[in-house]
Parts: structure tokens; sequence; C-alpha cells
């Protein structure tokens, strides 16, 4: 005590006795408090000697020190003086440089677990935390905003968070420029998270954070949280909830963001409803995600599942898995006798017979058929190989019905039909059939509560909004029921605004039926989606029906390049069908600028799908360039000769869902832009709306399978270039029934279907629902006559009010030539190449300046010099010219137009 007291006495001796500014530095335990001496009014005791007093010159009360406590006090240049509060971590202790203990800083220690109390309300004041502890943590009081260095430290804490940020103001997080600074949480503790920031949070500077959240999130903040423009780089390597958890929003300027092994969401931003009396000044960013530039990497592996209100239980399951074969009778429509099958019975791996297949049950297809059923409950069979044995499997069967783990099916309900024909081996007169993991492929049991919601993780998660005007990001998810992108919440409709930067989605995730509620795999999910610009690459290889936007409400796109792929199967279900989809809206669909790739690959699979109405191109006849393939087989489509309404029959069942390139619900209205469609599969139509179709503009090439174009309602050409080549069926049908069925009255149409016999290049039914008004049209197909396709004998349609041909001339095109339809002046109108021989039962051409009378169509093997027009095939062929440029030609056909 006497040497601190001598020490004292020359200290201020010598501080006044020079005009240099100086520090004094206290040492007490593991601390030194620094002061300058300007702002020290007085050092003392008390009258006992056991306390140490330092009253600051602003006034206020004194710092106490007790006095035993105290090792040294010593003085410094003011320049020596730290400018931050320093946290230096030490195994199982820390060291503490506190420069502000006479500004309203204090600093506690439980040997590394550091507690700073900041009660300054009038200045922003550092700390810097450098070190490495794996038993301690950090946690900073205050009441103003301030700033917090991570300076090469490292911390992994053994009772709660790492870092625990208690300041409702604006916190800098500052990362020192090549430093790698470590975060660990506690596991099982009751923190929010391994970096909580009670305020908001904002990130900077260019060094390397890497967290690991052993509780909950890895990062979180009560308000926002903003990487600021950086190099620096964050690591989320894994959280039991989300890898950054924002309780208003996040927002990203900068940094290289990885984020993996998360048990909930990558990065989540939640509405924050304002405490009484409080607002915010920007309300609107309140629940949004936004990207403005960085690199951001989340991998997604977590489930979904289902929650309910009720507490969790464990509930009892009764199994019931069942397996059905049908037993054929002579009354079903596939024929055979009812002795096809003779004495089934059931084996195990192990060669041991199950049972024998006596119990029967029939069932009442779709179609309203009857088809008698062999019966077996596995009950609480346990998975495995399980054979079926028949004494007479009589050859000339070559289908049978059979629950099978070789079919795609849904995976719930007892009453699912199966259908194998090539799974069996051969010994003298005995067929047996391997049936392979009973449990999982039987698990049509129920369970005593299975109601609640779907919960999912994504990759991207906000309540209200996400922006996207730059950056790169990429995301993939695998887990069921999984989204990259999911905005939206219950009361909140979610939007999606993406106008820069390149974002790559990459999901394998698998669908989820909740009853008849899917919940499917997705990598955009929101209630309205807006694209202005950016790059946008969608690919999904697994797993069944996934999406790639998926909206409820809106989607808007008028720039950016989109592509998208997708490989998913589609899921036939007891009642319905499940399809993946490129880009899909519960309502509205708006392609009105920007490029498209979509190729969907799996059964049933769709491009584009609006369950409202869809515009393509502005009104100026701007639009996008859209190419839309599908090559996946019909999803519930039968073969002949089966069980018609199960599948294995030729009778379409209701819940069956054929591959379609584009289709609407509502209208489908064509404005302008540039259409490259082509399907591949029987049912595969290229553009379908179940009420309408109006093509005003742009230039469109179709090759399908099915029908190119079909509506049930009006077919409106109205302006544009199109190009229409079915390969199966009709290019152009309406089942309108009536006046204006299909409507030419602008633009520029070449139809013609290379299937021959009934289908056409147009087909309305009758000639007479035919309507001509204006534009360019040639057709060219079979006919189905009187009764059905594009009309009866007549050689009239219903309304025109310019020159047309209608009839069998030419008879035939051969894709040899190039075709010319040349007016009654023999001016060329226009040029068609066929891809495909067509023997041409009715053709329909006609054009504002063909007039009455004798009108030619020419051949010749070289294809105009020049157009005003040209449509390209999707091989970037020439097919179609408007006012050509051609070279002399043969005459193919000299008609007489009307």
């Amino acid at each position: 005590m006497k040497y601190i007291y001598l020490t004292l006495l020359s200290l201020m001796a010598t501080l006044c006795a020079t005009a240099q500014e100086y520090a004094i530095c206290i040492a007490h335990g593991n601390m030194q408090d620094y002061a300058l001496t300007t702002d020290i009014d007085s050092i003392y005791f008390d009258a006992s000697g056991t306390t140490l007093y330092v009253q600051p010159m602003a006034g206020g009360s004194p710092v106490q020190f007790a006095a035993a406590d105290v090792q040294a006090i010593s003085s410094l240049p003011a320049s020596d003086m730290p400018l931050s509060l320093l946290v230096n971590f030490n195994g199982d202790a820390a060291t503490i440089a506190n420069p502000f203990f006479l500004q309203g800083v204090s600093v506690e220690t439980d040997g590394a677990y550091v507690t700073i109390t900041n009660n300054n309300l009038t200045t922003e004041l550092s700390t810097s935390l450098s070190g490495t502890t794996t038993n301690g943590a950090l946690t900073y009081i205050g009441y103003y905003k301030t700033t917090i260095e991570l300076n090469g430290v490292s911390i992994t804490s053994q009772r709660g968070a790492a870092l625990d940020i208690q300041c409702g103001k604006r916190v800098a997080l500052n990362l020192k420029k090549e430093t790698v600074n470590t975060l660990v949480d506690a596991e099982n503790g009751t923190q929010k998270a391994t970096l909580y920031c009670k305020g908001h949070l904002e990130i900077d500077k260019t060094g390397t954070l890497n967290v690991t959240g052993r509780t909950k999130h890895a990062i979180s903040a009560k308000e926002y949280i903003q990487l600021k423009k950086s190099t620096g780089t964050i690591n989320i390597l894994a959280a039991k909830g989300d890898g950054i958890h924002a309780g208003q929003y996040y927002s990203m300027k900068g940094f290289t963001v990885n984020i993996a092994n998360t048990e909930d969401d990558g990065i989540q931003a939640e509405y924050k409803t304002p405490d009484e009396g409080e607002t915010y000044e920007e309300d609107y960013e309140n629940g949004s995600l936004q990207i403005i530039d960085g690199t951001l990497n989340i991998t997604s592996t977590q489930d979904g599942g289902i929650k309910t209100d009720e507490p969790e239980t464990t509930p009892e399951v009764t199994k019931s898995y069942k397996i059905w074969v049908a037993k054929p009778a002579s009354s079903n429509s596939w024929g055979g006798t009812s002795s096809a099958w003779g004495n089934l019975y059931l084996y195990n791996a192990a060669g041991t017979q199950v049972a024998t297949l006596t119990s029967s049950s029939t069932v009442t297809g779709t179609n309203g058929q009857s088809l008698t059923f062999y019966v077996y409950d596995f009950g609480q069979a346990d998975g495995g190989t399980y054979y079926l044995k028949s004494d007479d499997y009589r050859s000339g069967r070559t289908t049978y019905a059979i629950q099978s783990s070789t079919f795609t099916a849904p995976t719930s309900g007892t009453d699912t039909y199966y259908q194998i024909a090539t799974s069996y081996s051969t010994s003298g007169s005995t067929r047996t059939y391997s049936l392979n993991d009973v449990s999982a492929t039987y698990s049509g049991g129920t369970t005593t509560s299975t109601a609640g919601k779907t919960y999912s993780s994504s990759c991207l998660k906000a309540d209200c909004s996400l922006s996207m005007t730059g950056g790169t990001v990429s995301l993939s998810n695998s887990g069921l029921m999984s989204k990259s992108i999911k905005v939206g919440s219950t009361g909140m409709p979610g939007t999606v605004t993406i106008s820069g930067g390149s974002l790559t989605c990459h999901l394998t995730g698998d669908m989820y039926l909740n009853g008849l509620d899917p919940v499917y795999c997705a990598a955009i999910k929101t209630d309205n989606y807006y694209g202005t610009g950016g790059t946008i690459t969608i690919t999904a290889n697994t797993g069944k029906a996934s999406r790639g936007i998926s909206a409820d409400a809106l989607v808007r796109i008028t720039d950016g390049i989109y592509l998208i792929t997708n490989d998913c199967a589609g899921l036939q279900g007891t009642s319905d069908t499940y399809t993946a989809k490129g880009i899909t809206c519960d309502q509205d669909i708006e392609l009105l600028g920007g490029t498209f790739q979509i190729q969907m690959t799996g059964t049933g699979g769709k491009c584009v799908k609006a369950d409202g109405t869809l515009t393509i191109g502005t009104e100026g006849g701007e639009g996008p360039q859209l190419k839309a393939t599908t090559s996946g087989a019909s999803l519930g489509s039968s073969s002949s000769g089966g069980m018609g309404g199960f599948p294995g029959g030729n009778t379409s069942s209701s819940n069956s869902s054929s591959a379609k390139a584009i289709k609407a619900q509502g209208t489908i209205t064509v404005n302008g832009g540039a259409l490259l469609v082509s399907t591949a599969s029987n049912g595969a139509e290229g553009l379908e709306s179940k009420t309408s179709v109006t093509i005003n503009g742009g230039m469109h090439y179709f090759q399908c399978y099915d029908d190119c174009i079909n509506s049930p309602g009006i077919i409106n050409f109205a302006g544009g270039s199109t190009v229409c080549y079915a390969t199966n069926n009709d290019a152009v049908d309406s089942n309108y029934g009536r006046s204006g069925a299909i409507t030419i009255s602008g633009g520029n149409l070449f139809a013609y279907s290379g299937a021959g016999g009934a289908e056409e290049g147009i087909d309305c039914d009758n000639n007479s629902y035919i309507t001509v008004t204006g534009g360019i049209a040639i057709s060219a197909g079979g006919s189905q006559g009187g009764g059905g396709g594009m009309g009866s004998s007549s050689s009239s349609i219903g309304s025109a009010s310019q020159p047309y041909y209608l009839g069998s001339s030419p008879s035939s095109y051969s894709t040899t030539y190039y075709y010319t339809l040349c007016n009654t002046s023999g001016e060329a109108i226009c040029t068609y190449r066929f891809e495909k021989n067509v023997s041409n039962s009715l053709s329909l051409l006609t054009a504002p300046n063909l007039g009455t009378g004798s009108i030619t169509v020419k051949q010749g093997t070289s294809a105009p010099t020049s157009a005003s027009i040209i449509v390209k095939s999707t091989t970037d062929a020439p097919v179609f010219w408007i006012t050509p440029e051609v070279s002399t030609t043969s005459t193919a056909a000299t008609i007489t137009a009307k």
C-alpha cells in the first residue's frame, strides 16, 4: 500500500511538471485501466486507505478500486494508450485493457468469460477481441452504438453464446484484415445464437469469420443484419437452427458467405412487429432479404415435416401393407380366363411360404369398370424381398396388375394399383415375381394423428420480400419439401424481385403429400415474383414434381436470363396427379421480356403453367425469347389392351397428366417475342389454353408430338408470324364448336400435320367455324371428312372477308421442295418448307392480296434469297418466308381462289 501511495505522489508530481500529454495505467488483477491525465480531476485514497478513488474531470461519481487489488500505477505517453477496449483470451483466462473506465465502461471476468458493461450514452466506443479460448465467451451490455473488432480471436463457449451483444443500437462488427476468427457456442443451451446481437448488426472489413451454432442459430440479430461492401468471408459451418437469422431484415452489399449443415434455413429474415411506441424509419424493409453484391453459397439438406399446436407425442402406427394382384376373368377388358393365375403363393426371401392368396376384393375404377383382386395384408411384416409364385401363369398372359416397387406411384394409401410385366423368372410352370423392400413400398399405414401444418427448410427465407440487384448466389437444397428461396408467411404476401446478379438453384429434394395436400420442393416459392434482370439458373435432378419458380398470385418477368432444366418425374395419386413445372402460378403469368430456356424431361412436366391468364409479350410487339422443350411421357397414360381405368389399361384415367410446353387455365395472349416450342410424347401439346388463345405479334415456331396449339375456345391469329408442325396430331385444334373457333384476322400462319389420316393443319370440327378477316394462312394435312376435322366436303369456310382457297391441291408436299404461294398476278406472297412429307387432304390458303380466280403454288429446290420476315425452326433452319425473293420455279398446282 505504501508503495502504491508513494508511486502515486511521484506520478502526480511528474505529470504536473511537464506540458506533454500523458496517460496513467492502473493495473489490477488481469486488467489494466487507462485514462488521460487531462480527464482526471484527482486520485486519492479514503481515510482507511482501503479504496482508491479516481475522480473524472467531467464530474460525477469517482471510479473505485480496492487498494489491495491494485498492483501498479504507471504513466505513459498518451499516444501509447490503447484506442479500443482490448480483450485477449488465453485458455481459461482473459486479459483486459480498458481505456474507457472513466467513460462508464466496466469489465468483469470469470475465467475466460468476460462481461463488458458500457453505460456511455454519448460516445461510440470500440472493443477488440483476440486470442483463443475453448471455455470462454464475451457478453457486451450497452445502450449506445458501438464497434466490436474481431482481431484473430477463437472462442468456444461451454455456457452459452460465444459472443452475446446485448445492445439494442447499431453494432459494427469488424473483421480485421488477414485474420481468421472462430466462434462456437455451447451445446444444448438456451442462447439464441452463437453470435447474437440485440440491436442491428453491421459486419465489415476483410477478415474471415467461422461460426458454428451448436444450440440454435449461428448468427442472429433481433433487428437487421447488414454486410457492408467488403471482400471479407463468413463461413457458417453448422447450425441447429438458421445459419443467419435476422429479426428485421438482411442486407448484403459484399462479402463471400458460405453456409452449410444447417438444420433449418440458411438465411431467414422475419417480420419484426414494433414494440408499443416503437417505429422503424425504414419499415418497408422489415421482413426482407436484400442481395446487392457479394457471393453467397448455401447448401441445405434438411427435410421438412409436420407440426401441430398439440404437444409432440409418438403416435401409434397401424400398418396396412397390402398386395393386390389382379384376378383375370373373361369379363375383364384385358381378356383371358379366370384360371390365368393358378394357386398364388407368397414366399419370403428364405424360401418359406408366407401365404396362399385366396382372399379377394372387387374394386370399381374411375371408368365404372370393376376388377377383382387377390388381396394379402402383410400386417407388421419386415422389409425385405418377397416372391409371388403361380402354379399356372398361362404364358399367353403378358401383363398382370400387382403392387410393386418397380412402378412409380403414391406412397400412401392402401388402394393403389401398380403394374409389372417383366420382373419375373420362370422355372418349369412356375413364374416368380420379386417384391423388394415391402415395408418401404407398401407404407400405406395410418397413424392416430397426421393433422398439422407442414414446414420445410429453405436456403433463403423471408416473411415479406427478397430483392436481388447484384452479386452471385448459389443455392442447393436436397431436403423433403425444401426450397431454395421461400418468401411470404401467414397473412403476409411475399414478393421476390430479381433485377441483377447471378442466381443458381440446384434442387434434389422430394415432394410430400399431407393427405391430399401436396408440398413441393422448389427453387423459388412466393406469392408474387418480379423479374427485371439478372441470370437465373435452376436445375432439378431428382425427387418428384419439383418446381422452378412457383407463385401464388403473379409472375411478371420483363427482363433477365432464365435457364431452367427439370428432370423430375411426376407423381400419380389416387385422385390427382402432381407434375414438375418450370414456371407456375396459381393465378396469372406475364412473360413480357427476357430470355428463357426451359427444358422438362420428367413424366407430365410443364415448362410454363398458369392457373389464371398467361400474357406473353407487350402490346407494342416486344417480348421474350422463350425456348420451351418437353421430352417426358404422359403421367398415368396407359398402353392398349390393359384394364381400363387402372394403370395398365388404355382408358385414360381421370388423374392422368400429359406433358405440356405452355399451358394456362385462363386466356393466353401472345403479343410479341419469339416462342420456340417442342414436345416429344403422346398428349404433349405446345400451347394450350382452357379458355382461348390470341396471337397478336411475335415470331413463333412449334414442333410438337401432339397439338401445337389447342383450346376449347377461340384460337385467333391476329398478328405475328407462327409456324405449327405437329408430328402426330393436329397442328392447330379448337373445340369451340361454333363460328370463329379458328379466326385468322392478321399476321402469318403456316400450320401442318405430318401424321396423315384424320390429323390436320387446322381443326375446328367444321369448315363453317373458320373465320378469315385478314392475314396470311397456309395449312396442310389430313381430313376427317364431314363429321369432324376442319370440315365437311364443302370447299367453303364459314366467314371470309378476303380471298381464300380450301381444297386438297396440291395433294402432297415433299421436304425436297420450297413451296411458294403466288397471287392471281403471279406475285410471290410467301414461301414455306415442310420438315416431313405430307399427304395433303385439305388445305387452307389465304392472303389479303391473293385475289380471286386462278392462283398457283410453285415449287423449287432453292430457298428464297431474301424476305421481309423469316421464321426458323428449332434447328435454326428457315421454314417460312413472307414476301420472298424467289427464283423461277415449276408449278405444283393451279387452283381457284374465292
